[in-house]
């Protein structure tokens, strides 16, 4: 694992742009996120890909709003439930983009480009989709964190890492409660509009 003394601006950079130009062009970034927990720890991966992922996102949003608005609109129309995302975005914009972000069961690169379409400012999605995204970011950096411990354990460490599956047992299920959570929230709004 780098230490933060090794971390630098050009490693950020590097780090950045991949996960960035992979949210752009729908590849998932879960083998990015868990590299960087191994790569760079809790704290410095869960900025990294916070930071990146962020800038992904509000990218293809903007991207999809101006450039590829009839592209998207014809995938959007295939769908009921991103039918119905912008009814929703209408009435809590905040409140259903930072609900959808809370689930993993919605296509992340997708919805991107379908919040483009919607009436939404930029900055309640960016504000909205850096907390939703935020609980599953940390997750999967800390499963990171962990595959790296368990490739360069030692017997001498059996007590921190004891502990450190723990938190990741603890963090997994505070993830599901709040996914799930979200998810039934979502499809409560989605049945109430059909």
């Amino acid at each position: 694992m780098l230490q933060a003394s090794k971390i630098s601006l050009s490693n950020f950079l590097f780090f950045f742009f991949t996960y960035t130009l992979s949210t752009i062009f729908f590849i998932p970034g879960s083998i990015l996120t868990l590299l960087a927990g191994a790569l760079y720890g809790i704290f410095w991966g869960t900025l990294f890909v916070s930071i990146s992922s962020l800038a992904g996102a509000s990218a293809s949003m903007v991207l999809g709003r101006y450039f590829f608005r009839n592209r998207v609109k014809k995938l959007i129309s295939k769908s009921k439930s991103l039918k119905a995302l912008d009814e929703l975005v209408s009435q809590n914009a905040f409140w259903t983009v930072l609900l959808i972000r809370l689930s993993p069961s919605y296509p992340f690169n997708l919805l991107n480009y379908a919040f483009g379409m919607t009436k939404i400012s930029f900055w309640t999605h960016l504000w909205a989709s850096a907390l939703g995204m935020l609980p599953g970011t940390f997750l999967y950096v800390y499963l990171g964190k962990a595959i790296g411990i368990k490739l360069l354990s030692t017997q001498n460490q059996h007590r921190s890492q004891s502990l450190f599956w723990m938190g990741l047992c603890i963090t997994m299920g505070i993830s599901i409660f709040l996914s799930l959570k979200a998810k039934n929230k979502v499809k409560e709004k989605l049945h109430d509009k059909s």
